[in-house]
């Protein structure tokens, strides 16, 4: 039986089970996956200049 909370794992992405009724999981939330962090330097420093240049638009 599926109660609110309960987490159905998809590969990649997560499903939440946020309202049951009657049995029947009514309201989902969905959770994405983070990309893997780069290792190297390089990819490191692409990554962060991504993240600044989406933090000032």
């Amino acid at each position: 039986m599926p109660r609110p909370g309960d987490i159905v794992q998809l590969g990649p992405i997560a499903l939440l089970a946020h309202k049951v009724e009657y049995r029947c999981v009514t309201t989902v939330g969905l959770r994405l996956a983070e990309p893997e962090a780069p290792k190297d330097l390089w990819g490191r420093a692409k990554a962060l200049l991504r993240r600044v240049q989406k933090w000032i638009g």
